[in-house]
């Protein structure tokens, strides 16, 4: 047998890869709707800031849209089997200002992690969305 013809079974299911397929895609979209937001609120914030103006609101707001983002990507790359390690080097075990991050959810009335709000979030949508509920990666399982 050819060493290259060997083919690696993956162990999950067609739908839980489809369920996964549509998280990865869902999250990226909103990625990317993000980083258009922190460019246009960075940009009305130097703004302000050249006219004289009090930016300190603004810069609040861009501080919680950066962190939040940042969490995205970081669940967003952790759903690709990636640790945080080798996503962040600075943090090879996580970053506090994250793992330490709250959110106030709506749904299930409750305060919770911003990882574990964000995971959740589209673990839902997955479930409501394929009919396949995922069980959260074990890179991310550690962190919520």
């Amino acid at each position: 047998m050819n060493a290259l013809a060997i083919s690696i079974e993956s162990p999950y299911t067609p739908e839980a890869k489809a369920a996964f397929q549509h998280v990865r895609a869902s999250m990226k979209s909103t990625i990317k709707e993000q980083i258009v937001s922190i460019r246009e609120l960075k940009s009305k914030r130097c703004s302000t800031q050249k006219a004289g103006e009090d930016a300190s609101r603004l810069q609040s707001f861009l501080h919680h849209d950066r962190r939040e983002n940042r969490a995205y990507l970081l669940v967003y790359g952790m759903l690709r089997g990636k640790s945080w390690g080798q996503m962040e080097f600075n943090h090879p075990e996580g970053d506090p200002k994250i793992l330490e991050a709250r959110v106030f959810s709506q749904e299930t009335q409750h305060i919770q992690s911003l990882l574990g709000s964000i995971w959740e979030k589209y673990r839902q949508e997955a479930t409501e969305t394929t009919g396949h509920e995922l069980e959260t990666p074990p890179s991310l399982a550690k962190y919520l």
